[in-house]
């Protein structure tokens, strides 16, 4: 891990380590040149999924 300077260009990779019907893993890095400056991996639910299953959802 580094630090980033002021107006220095930064770029997000992320990718989908792992998807379920329900669940969505995933993983990111931030990369400042070749320096990779943060990352975070996290488990995110499917709420479009959920929204449309929902009882409330109108067809």
């Amino acid at each position: 891990m580094d630090a980033i300077q002021i107006g220095e260009l930064i770029d997000a990779r992320t990718e989908i380590i792992r998807q379920t019907r329900d669940l969505i893993f995933m993983e990111g890095d931030l990369v400042g040149g070749s320096r990779m400056v943060a990352n975070a991996a996290s488990m995110l639910c499917n709420i479009l999924l959920l929204a449309i299953h929902s009882p409330l959802a109108t067809n």
